[in-house]
């Protein structure tokens, strides 16, 4: 069983002194099942001795044994080039079995969240004064279109980038009543167990939408989405949290939809007073007609 499979179905607290631990351990399994404790806890900042409480934590008789684990890890993430080479030399380069295999997560997508769920999700939003947003570098098709959406609603979102400096400036500014939606695909980002920690200390809230069932994640967050992105180890498409993002935009329109059709009004009016040109608001008469019924949307 690998050290991942363990983390995620164990019960057991974690300290930020574990996270650290498991942060370098997963970080790069390929090497980590080569370095002594010694060397883990170095490049974790902690003692030697939390190293090795984490193992037994874990269910290990000490850190030699959890190393071990890792060996399954290793082989599952053998680095970028060795899965893209193995994913193109099996059969699952063929479109029938990609869909196949996202179909049958988009099935099981409803026993893994449900609508309470999202409505919760989504009246967090709504509650939020500011929304930052962050996530691993891969997750950013999913959150860019997020971000887009929820600024359509009239949300005030602030993207953090990479950098952890710039993301500083912006994190200045975040105060009681904001909210962190954070994408967490395979692993947590390397920053989130701080970026929980400041934005609980600050009084804000938390949103992580994630791909693995049971991530522990401390401090924990106010709530986490997680559905599993298919079956394939090796290769897997944003589709279904791509499905979730979408689930919580209707969520959005049904939580508020007089909130909702107003900040689609105004950015009419600012489109047309610039001559913008894009594709037409359809959410408008979604609103009026499905949920406001017709007629109420309209401007009076």
């Amino acid at each position: 069983m690998s050290l991942r499979d363990i983390l995620a179905a164990t019960d057991k607290p974690l300290s930020n002194g574990d996270m650290q631990v498991i942060e370098v351990l997963l970080a790069n399994p390929q090497r980590a099942v080569f370095m002594p404790a010694s060397e883990v806890a170095s490049r974790a900042s902690v003692h030697e001795s939390t190293v090795t409480r984490l193992a037994q934590k874990l269910g290990f008789a000490g850190y030699p044994q959890m190393r071990e684990s890792l060996r399954e890890d290793a082989l599952a993430t053998g680095g970028l080039s060795s899965r893209i080479v193995d994913a193109a030399s099996s059969r699952r380069h063929e479109l029938r079995a990609l869909v196949q295999n996202d179909a049958d997560a988009l099935l099981q997508l409803p026993a893994y969240v449900s609508q309470d769920e999202l409505t919760r999700a989504a009246e967090m939003i709504f509650a939020a004064r500011t929304v930052f947003m962050t996530g691993n570098p891969y997750a950013y098709p999913v959150r860019a279109y997020l971000e887009r959406r929820l600024r359509r609603y009239g949300v005030q979102v602030v993207g953090l980038p990479d950098s952890d400096y710039e993301a500083s400036e912006l994190l200045q500014t975040m105060r009681d009543g904001d909210l962190l939606i954070t994408f967490a695909f395979r692993r947590p980002p390397s920053r989130l167990s701080k970026l929980l920690a400041l934005t609980h200390g600050r009084g804000a809230r938390s949103l992580v939408i994630a791909d693995v069932v049971g991530m522990q994640l401390r401090p924990s967050p106010t709530q986490i989405i997680a559905a599993p992105r298919g079956s394939d180890d090796v290769f897997r498409t944003p589709i279904v949290p791509m499905m979730i993002v979408y689930a919580l935009q209707l969520s959005l329109l049904h939580v508020d939809p007089h909130r909702c059709t107003e900040a689609l009004d105004q950015l009419d009016d600012v489109m047309a007073l610039l001559d913008a040109e894009g594709p037409a608001n359809l959410y408008t008469n979604y609103v009026a007609q499905e949920i406001l019924g017709d007629g109420v949307g309209e401007r009076s």
